[in-house]
């Protein structure tokens, strides 16, 4: 693989994958944070709320910028082909956890619906977190390489978020719902 060179230009290749790569970690590391929050409760001043807003939530916003900026040189052809590759990478963890979720609830008289029956409500849900986040990087990208990267990082940032709220809104009405049988009593 041929290096940098003293222009600083990078080969293709390596474009590319920076590009895939640079949303996926930041929603990895806004995950992560989310995760330690949650089983610490408190880091520094902080509560795990206050930190999911002041931190987890401004990472995961800001990964369609993060895609804009490492496609700012790639061409709009390619930047489809790293929308969808940044999609389909998204959708797939999303749609596991959210049906494993479902699929396996603490219910004392079992549950109302089998686990199979989870499976393409979690994979909607899924495809709507990860579609969002592919379009928002593909529409940021454009916004940057047109010159507007401050209506790229709006834009991107609103998609998204347009997008995973509309999944949060479906979540409990089209798995959640309820998911245990009533106990018998008497």
């Amino acid at each position: 693989m041929k290096l940098p060179t003293a222009d600083g230009a990078r080969p293709r290749a390596v474009r590319l994958v920076v590009a895939t790569a640079a949303p996926l970690a930041l929603i990895t590391v806004a995950w992560a944070l989310s995760s330690v929050s949650d089983r610490l409760l408190w880091i520094g001043p902080l509560d795990r709320a206050a930190f999911g807003w002041v931190i987890v939530v401004p990472l995961w916003l800001l990964a369609p910028s993060a895609a804009a900026f490492a496609m700012r040189h790639i061409g709009t052809h390619a930047s489809v082909g790293i929308a969808v590759a940044v999609a389909v990478t998204a959708a797939i963890p999303v749609a596991i956890l959210t049906w494993q979720s479902a699929a396996y609830p603490a219910c004392q008289a079992g549950t109302i619906r089998t686990q199979a029956e989870m499976v393409a409500p979690a994979a909607t849900i899924g495809a709507i977190v990860g579609g969002g986040l592919g379009a928002a990087c593909f529409v940021a990208a454009e916004r940057w390489r047109d010159g507007h990267p401050r209506v790229a990082v709006l834009a991107g940032g609103a998609i998204h978020l347009a997008t995973s709220a509309v999944a949060f809104a479906l979540g409990p009405v089209y798995i959640i719902g309820p998911l245990c049988q009533r106990p018998v009593i008497g």
